[in-house]
C-alpha cells in the first residue's frame, strides 16, 4: 500500500514528502502495448488512497467493484454512457458562489460546437447572460417564498429557457407588476417568473444578468433563448434527465472515508464531453477546495488518484494549469495516452502536463515525434524507440537515470493482490 507499480513489477514510494518526486504519471503507448494491463489495474488495486477512474468499456467496475466492497470502499458508478445505470450527479449541486455559476454557464457556452451562433459572438454573450441569470434564480430562489420552488439542476434550467419564450417579452415586461399584485399565489408561472424576480430581487446577480437581455426586441429575445437552448440539446434524454435531477456525490464524505468513483468514459462517442469536462473540472476544484479550506495544513485526510484512462478522448478545462498545484493537497493523476502527439492535439499545452507528471512510462510507439521526444530523454537513439522489443517499456523519472525494463507478467501481478 502507498506505492505506485510500474511496468516491470517495481514498486516506488508514493511518499512526495521523503521522495521529493511527485506522484503524476503519464504513460504512453500505442494501443495494445499493456497500459491499462500493467499500469491502471495495479495501481488501482494497491489501495494507496481514494479514487476517481475513468472506465471506458466499463470493464474495470464490472470486475473489480467486489474487490473494493471487500477492502471496506464506498464505490460508486458514474456512467456517461449508461445514464440510467448510474447514480445522480447534478453540476448545480457544487454551486456555492457567483464565480461559479459563471464558470459552470461558461462552460456551456464555450464548449458547444454543435450551433452556428459560435460564428457571431453576440449570440454566445446574450445566450450567457441567459443562463447566468437561469443558474443564479434557481439557486437564489427559496429568497422568495411566493414562488414555488423548483430543485436547483438542469432540467429545471432547461425547462425555464425553454419556457422563456412561450410569451413574448413585451407582454411579459407589461404584465409582470400587476401580475405580481393581482395573484402572489401564482408567480411561480415559467414565463413571468424571473420578471417578478427582477423587480423585487434587482440588486441580485440573476437580476442583473436578466436585464441585460430585456431590453432586446422580441424577435431578438426569441433567438437569445432559442441559442441559450442549443446549449444544452446533448442533454435532453430521459435517462440523462434522471441522473441530472438529484446529487449523490458528496466531497466531505468522499476524502473521509475509503472511496472510489468509476467514471464510465466512452472512448467513441463524444457527445457527453461537455459533461464530462464539468464533472472532473468540478471535482478537481472541489477537491483542491476542501483541501484549502476544511483539511489541517492544506492536505486532504485520504490520498486521491485521479486514475484517467486514454486521456485525450476528453477535455478538462485548464487541466494543465490544475496538475501544476495539486501535489500539495494530496492529489495526483495517473493518465494515459497513444502518443505525445495525441495529449497535445486535444490540450494545446500539452507538454506542460507531461511536464508535471514526474514519471513518464513509455511502452512503445509508431509515431515519430513522440519517438524523438523519448529518444531524447532517454538518450537513446530513435530507431531503437521505434523498434523496442514487445512487452519492454522506459521508466522515465526525475532524479533518476532511465531504466529499460521488462514488463512483468500481467495476469501474475494483478491476481497477487487477491491472497
Amino acid at each position: 500500500m502507498n506505492k505506485t507499480v510500474y511496468p516491470n513489477g517495481e514498486h516506488f514510494s508514493r511518499d512526495d514528502k521523503r521522495t521529493g518526486v511527485n506522484n503524476n504519471i503519464c504513460v504512453c503507448g500505442t494501443s495494445g502495448t499493456g497500459k491499462t494491463r500493467s499500469c491502471i489495474i495495479p495501481n488501482m488495486l494497491e489501495l494507496s488512497g481514494n479514487y476517481i477512474v475513468t472506465d471506458p468499456k466499463g470493464f474495470l467496475y464490472k470486475k473489480y467493484k467486489k474487490y473494493y466492497e471487500d477492502n471496506g470502499y464506498d464505490v460508486k458508478r458514474i456512467s456517461f454512457i449508461h445514464p440510467s445505470e448510474s447514480v445522480c450527479y447534478n453540476p448545480l449541486a457544487f454551486v456555492h458562489s457567483t464565480h461559479d455559476i459563471q464558470k459552470l454557464a461558461y462552460s456551456f457556452v464555450k464548449a458547444d460546437k454543435s450551433s452556428n451562433t459560435h460564428n457571431d459572438p453576440y449570440w454566445d454573450e446574450q445566450a450567457l447572460f441567459l443562463i447566468n441569470s437561469v443558474f443564479a434564480y434557481l439557486i437564489d430562489c427559496e429568497k422568495v417564498d411566493e414562488i414555488e420552488e423548483l430543485p436547483a439542476n438542469l432540467n429545471s434550467a432547461i425547462n425555464y429557457i425553454r419556457k422563456a419564450n412561450e410569451r413574448s417579452l413585451v407582454a411579459a415586461r407589461r404584465d409582470a407588476i400587476s401580475f405580481v399584485k393581482q395573484q402572489p399565489s401564482n408567480m411561480y408561472v415559467y414565463e413571468v417568473a424571473l420578471d417578478n424576480f427582477v423587480i423585487q430581487y434587482g440588486e441580485s446577480f440573476a437580476s442583473k444578468q436578466y436585464k441585460n437581455i430585456l431590453s432586446a426586441p422580441e424577435k431578438t429575445y426569441s433567438t437569445i433563448v432559442t441559442a441559450a437552448l442549443s446549449k444544452f440539446s446533448s442533454l435532453e434524454t430521459d435517462e440523462l434527465a434522471a441522473m441530472l435531477e438529484k446529487n449523490d456525490i458528496n466531497i466531505k464524505d468522499f476524502v473521509n472515508s475509503k472511496s472510489i468513483y468509476f467514471v464510465e468514459v466512452s472512448d467513441t462517442d463524444s457527445s457527453m464531453n461537455l459533461l464530462i469536462n464539468i464533472f472532473f473540472t468540478q471535482m478537481l476544484n472541489a477537491l483542491c477546495e476542501y483541501a484549502d479550506t476544511k483539511c489541517k495544513n492544506g492536505r486532504l485526510p485520504r490520498d486521491v488518484i485521479f486514475i484517467m484512462d486514454d486521456f485525450p478522448s476528453y477535455y478538462i478545462t485548464d487541466f494543465d494549469k490544475i496538475i501544476n498545484n495539486i501535489r500539495s493537497r494530496g492529489i495526483s493523476t495517473i493518465i494515459t495516452t497513444q502518443t505525445l502527439k495525441q495529449l497535445s492535439n486535444v490540450y494545446p499545452n500539452g507538454d506542460a502536463i507531461v511536464s508535471n507528471c514526474d514519471t513518464l512510462l513509455f511502452m512503445g510507439t509508431n509515431d515519430y515525434e513522440t519517438a524523438v521526444l523519448i529518444s531524447q530523454r532517454t538518450n537513446k537513439p530513435k530507431y531503437e524507440i521505434l523498434n523496442m522489443p514487445i512487452n519492454t517499456s522506459y521508466i522515465i523519472r526525475r532524479g533518476a537515470q532511465p531504466q529499460f525494463v521488462q514488463n512483468a507478467d500481467t495476469e501474475e501481478l494483478i491476481e497477487s493482490y487477491y491472497i
